[in-house]
């Protein structure tokens, strides 16, 4: 079979299906029955987007799926009938989905999520515009192993993509206990492959909501989500026909497929769009580089997985260990981080200046700078306060020595051992040693103070942004006069 064949084959049989579900849902609700997945303002998101037409009841839907949709349904063997079929195939998905939720029906429980409310996107759109999401993998089927499964979804993971997982991998995450969920940005979407639409349906609200295309204008809405929704397949083996439809609908939007099924696939490879690659943990570099996703993730020698996408995480008590740093520049380290912090708050703002005001959400940006800029102050505060304590330490500690010599010294004085000239020389050599180590002290402070801004330049051959620290890590506080350390408590 040529890829054509297995393309339209795939679309033929996710039309049947689609066919039986509403004839099914017919029966038992009627054709005025309302129709639309929960929390949407879109009804079916994918139709909508793609034909402009909001579908309200069933008997709409069946009108629409042997209208619109099986128009798009075309045989010829040339490159633009199979992205049809493809988008057709999605569609067609959607509605199978569409009907699952039925007259108010829950079809998925925990951990599972299914279809993504219209609030949901909304809460993905700046980091989406920001670049902390720098792509979406859609991993479908079960990987040769779990213990490959897991580190498949970790490496995305730990470059803050958005992971969404479809069949059989969802149940070797489970198996492995696997920490998944909307806010650590692993999802599982379902078991079905029609699942698979509601990640279709993410891209493509996105595309209406902050593209502001004009639902019904296919070719711009395919163009924003080749460029703007860094969204790509990895397909583990074996690949049937449904998964080679819904990847050609995939395709169409500009998201390549990767796959290890080199046995059925043989010979179909399509450069940047269907890729075969034997080797699953090669499957991260070889989709990166196929999406174009620009990611840049410096390595910190830590022995946890660290992004922002682990936040929230447990670490167990019988996992973590103390480790102390007796270096003494972290103090300003830490002041440096804030002032990082406090950048990072005001470029988010200014690049997403769209979207905040889009959403009303300047409350809530001011809030969050108000919260920086306070965080840095009392943390400047800190610093000041700990370093200008030397001088006073130093002065009571050189008044003390004084007041000792003088008291020792006296007594000699008065019993004829020691002479009045001898104790005053004494004293002044103690004030110059004293002084010195004073002197010495503020050389320290400032040698730290410079070494900070260094140490950060030199570690990347320029400024640089700082790599948020892992939220896999408690932090500890060491005071010394010298430094106020902020130092991780990991876990192994």
């Amino acid at each position: 079979m040529t890829l054509f064949d297995r393309v339209f084959s795939g679309s033929n049989e996710m039309y049947a299906w689609a066919e039986k579900s509403v004839a099914e849902a017919l029966e038992k609700y009627g054709a005025d029955a309302a129709v639309s997945l929960p929390s949407t303002a879109y009804s079916l998101p994918c139709y909508y987007a793609v034909t402009g037409e909001k579908l309200t009841t069933l008997g709409e839907v069946k009108a629409a799926l042997e209208g619109r949709i099986k128009e798009m349904m075309t045989r010829k063997e040339r490159l633009h009938n199979v992205f049809q079929s493809g988008i057709a195939t999605a569609l067609a998905a959607e509605i199978i989905e569409t009907m699952k939720y039925m007259d108010g029906a829950a079809p998925y429980e925990e951990p599972y999520v299914g279809h993504f409310t219209d609030a949901m996107i909304r809460e993905l759109g700046v980091p989406l515009v920001t670049g902390d999401i720098p792509g979406v993998p859609v991993i479908i089927n079960a990987a040769p192993s779990v213990e490959e499964a897991v580190a498949l979804v970790k490496s995305y993971q730990a470059q803050g993509n958005f992971v969404t997982c479809v069949g059989g991998i969802c149940d070797q995450l489970i198996e492995a206990g696997y920490n998944t969920g909307f806010n650590v940005r692993v999802t599982l979407m379902g078991k079905d492959i029609t699942s698979a639409a509601h990640v279709v349906s993410i891209a493509l609200r996105a595309a209406l909501i902050f593209g502001n295309i004009t639902p019904g204008d296919l070719p711009n809405l395919m163009k924003y989500t080749f460029e703007r929704v860094f969204a790509f397949v990895n397909a583990f083996a074996p690949v049937d026909d449904l998964t080679v439809g819904c990847g050609a609908g995939a395709i169409a939007f500009g998201f390549p497929v990767i796959s290890n099924d080199l046995e059925s696939l043989k010979g179909m490879n399509v450069p940047k769009s269907l890729i075969l690659q034997g080797d699953t943990e090669k499957f991260n570099p070889t989709s990166i580089e196929a999406r174009d996703v620009k990611i840049k993730v410096t390595d910190i020698d830590i022995p946890v997985a660290f992004a922002s996408a682990f936040e929230g995480e447990i670490i167990r008590k019988g996992d973590m260990q103390v480790e102390f740093d007796g270096s003494r520049k972290d103090c300003f380290e830490l002041v440096q981080t804030k002032i990082d912090h406090l950048n990072n708050t005001v470029q988010e703002n200014l690049v997403a200046v769209r979207v905040v005001k889009a959403f009303v959400r300047a409350g809530y940006e001011k809030t969050k700078f108000k919260k920086a800029n306070e965080d840095l102050t009392q943390t400047g505060i800190t610093v000041a306060l700990r370093i200008n304590l030397i001088s006073p330490l130093m002065t009571i500690v050189l008044n003390l020595v004084t007041l000792t010599v003088l008291y020792l010294g006296g007594s000699q004085v008065m019993e004829g051992t020691m002479l009045y000239g001898d104790l005053s020389s004494f004293i002044s050599y103690i004030a110059q040693i004293l002084m010195s180590v004073m002197m010495a002290g503020m050389v320290f402070i400032m040698s730290s103070r410079a070494a900070a801004p260094v140490s950060r330049r030199d570690a990347s051959g320029g400024a640089r942004r700082r790599p948020g620290r892992s939220p896999a890590s408690i932090w500890a506080r060491v005071w010394s006069p010298f430094s106020c350390q902020d130092r991780r408590i990991l876990s192994m």
